[in-house]
């Protein structure tokens, strides 16, 4: 029968295993933070995520504080386990060598698979949820072994000034004269070459440099109708909308609008409309975040859209997915929405996508819509005609002349209209 001083040697092992897979796990948990969970922790009320935030600061002092508890926490085993084999090798009366060189293998074995294999497995699934859990753990060996941290970080600070870091091969002002000199000749066109400067400037931009201001966003109040929310979202043609209460600083969630239209395929349950149901959570970011950082955060978020906070947490700004593109692409983007092309006096080539308020203004003329069925100068052509009108032809109504320059899938993409000098009859 084992004595009493063997079992409190187990258990010791057995919490210096568990405590080792804790620690490794922390390492793995920490430096896999994406970077829209550091600021949501900082930002947080919740002691644990707030002290995530705060161990997060210093990146370099945390590592350090891992690897030394680790290392204390390995050493403690290595000698209990020894002790252990000893003492058992003394009661079976058996050669201690031997024993020891068993147990050596043994415990080898399960600080690998049980300290540092499966917890760190565990922790790259879900990392956040890993470091809320160990950041007491963390927090009290810092404060345990403060003195060798600090001991240790001037040590590898001054091995860090004697390192010469690594210059890159070309700097960004160097490759903007080969890219200048690649769209003169021709090598490079000018549309592959505005992207290929805006990506190179990429990490340098911030939310800021692309974001809508305050003043020209477009929001809505909790406590707005339904009908008004439609009528914005016609209006604006904005797939998604800040939501806020009372103030514009108090953005209290995002509403999309396909959650609205599958609201109103459902008749029945109009009277029952509920603002509150179908806000999703907003995503808050500083103006000084890197666009970068951004996209990866939209990426990780599966999110389009983010609320853009000021110093004082004021309601700066949003920004979106399509801002960071158009960052990037911008050349292409605004060749992509060329819709209106002026052929000739009085006549003009048009997207059918065109809303009637954009037709009637660009062209100087007052169609006017009867129907709520449709919006669009392609809606206008179908209703007039009752058809899917082909290619080329010729649809005349009051004082202006439409060809279908082109129809895809069943679908009108570009109309010809000519302004006549005479009223015709309807064709």
């Amino acid at each position: 029968m084992m004595s009493y001083d063997t079992i409190i040697t187990l258990l010791l092992i057995f919490t210096l295993l568990m405590l080792s897979g804790l620690v490794s796990a922390s390492e793995v948990s920490f430096f896999s933070l994406p970077a829209g969970a550091k600021e949501k922790f900082s930002k947080s009320r919740i002691k644990a995520h707030k002290l995530v935030a705060k161990l997060y600061e210093h990146p370099q002092k945390l590592l350090i504080t891992i690897l030394i508890s680790n290392n204390f926490i390995n050493v403690g085993i290595a000698l209990l386990s020894t002790l252990f084999a000893l003492r058992l090798s003394e009661a079976l009366n058996t050669n201690p060598e031997y024993a020891v060189s068993i147990s050596i293998i043994i415990v080898t074995a399960l600080v690998i698979l049980f300290g540092e294999i499966f917890p760190k497995l565990l922790s790259s699934r879900n990392p956040e949820k890993v470091a809320v859990i160990v950041s007491p753990l963390i927090n009290l060996f810092s404060i345990i072994f403060y003195p060798l941290v600090e001991l240790f970080l001037i040590i590898t600070n001054a091995f860090k000034r004697k390192i010469p870091v690594a210059k890159p091969n070309l700097l960004i002002e160097e490759i903007k004269p080969l890219i200048e000199l690649g769209g003169k000749y021709g090598v490079i066109k000018k549309e592959e070459e505005e992207i290929i400067k805006n990506l190179l400037q990429f990490p340098t931009k911030t939310v800021k440099d692309v974001m809508t201001s305050r003043v020209d966003m477009v929001a809505i109040e909790i406590n707005t109708e339904l009908s008004q929310i439609i009528k914005t979202i016609k209006k604006t043609g904005f797939s998604r909308l800040p939501v806020y209460q009372e103030q514009i600083d108090n953005i209290v969630g995002i509403l999309y609008a396909k959650d609205i239209i599958r609201f109103l395929r459902n008749r029945s349950a109009r009277k029952k409309f509920d603002i509150k149901k179908f806000l999703k959570e907003p995503i808050f970011v500083p103006e000084t975040m890197r666009l970068e950082t951004l996209l990866q955060e939209f990426k990780q978020r599966k999110m389009h859209i983010a609320i853009v906070v000021d110093e004082f947490g004021g309601t700066a700004g949003l920004v979106t997915l399509q801002d960071i593109i158009t960052e990037i692409f911008g050349e292409i983007e605004k060749e992509k929405e060329k819709t209106f092309e002026k052929i000739k006096d009085n006549e003009f080539l048009l997207d059918a996508g065109l809303s009637i308020e954009e037709v009637n203004e660009l062209l100087g003329i007052n169609l006017k819509t009867t129907k709520s069925d449709y919006d669009t100068i392609g809606g206008f052509i179908l209703d007039v005609t009752g058809k899917i009108p082909r290619e080329k032809d010729v649809i005349n109504y009051e004082n202006l002349k439409f060809t279908i320059e082109k129809v895809e899938n069943r679908r009108i993409k570009k109309i010809r209209v000519e302004k006549l000098k005479e009223t015709e009859d309807n064709v």
